[in-house]
């Protein structure tokens, strides 16, 4: 008698964790409070004439040309330098 009460009690608590399993995937409904509308404006304009535009683009283009990077030597360039791994016949 014992046993057969065990199983039913271990099937109605398989049951339920089976079903608040099932419940995690179900999607849930979300609102947003929407209060006064915030704008930021940083920055620069959106908005340009020719000219701003033209200039904006002139800066641009001289920093730029300003921009260095460093050439690579013939030294690190080369396979068989001492930090390439070396194959011996």
């Amino acid at each position: 008698m014992l046993r057969n009460e065990t199983t039913v009690v271990q099937r109605l608590l398989v049951t339920f964790l089976c079903f608040s399993l099932c419940l995690s995937f179900l999607p849930k409904q979300a609102e947003a409070q929407i209060g006064k509308k915030v704008q930021i404006q940083i920055g620069k304009p959106s908005v340009w004439s020719m000219g701003q535009a033209h200039y904006l683009l002139a800066d641009m283009r001289q920093k730029n040309r300003a921009l260095k990077s460093r050439m690579p030597d013939d030294a690190a360039l080369d396979p068989n330098a001492i930090n390439a791994t070396r194959s011996k016949s």
